[in-house]
């Protein structure tokens, strides 16, 4: 369990209603995000890793729709980075969660140069 995870899923819906942004949870393991009903849908917050995941969905809604796979990934995982790291909550573990998820989008690729621009580690090829 996460310390301070409280702390988090209060920050959490925070965001959620500055930003007018609708949260469903469910049982799975998969996430999303609805950007024309801007709403994200995503497993219950039990520790830093779904919380990483609840933060990224929320990113697609902040940073808009792109034709272009991966620069909109990057780009929600870019803006979970700065709100994240800004209260002191963006680590190792969450690095790993991001560079994970950007590996699901590799292979459709022409560029090797696929880390975000928070990315500190070399990833597994």
């Amino acid at each position: 369990m996460c310390r301070n995870l409280h702390r988090r899923k209060r920050y959490l819906n925070a965001v959620l209603s500055c930003c007018k942004i609708e949260m469903h949870v469910h049982s799975g393991y998969g996430a999303m995000a609805n950007l024309n009903e801007r709403s994200i849908c995503i497993p219950a917050i039990f520790n830093k890793q779904t919380f990483t995941v609840a933060m990224h969905e929320i990113g697609h809604i902040m940073c808009g729709d792109d034709q272009d796979i991966m620069r909109c990934e990057l780009r929600a995982w870019d803006w979970a980075h700065k709100k994240m790291k800004r209260r002191g909550w963006w680590d190792a573990e969450a690095e790993t969660r991001a560079l994970q998820s950007l590996e699901t989008y590799r292979d459709g690729l022409a560029s090797t140069d696929w880390r975000p621009a928070t990315a500190r580690v070399t990833p597994r090829v």
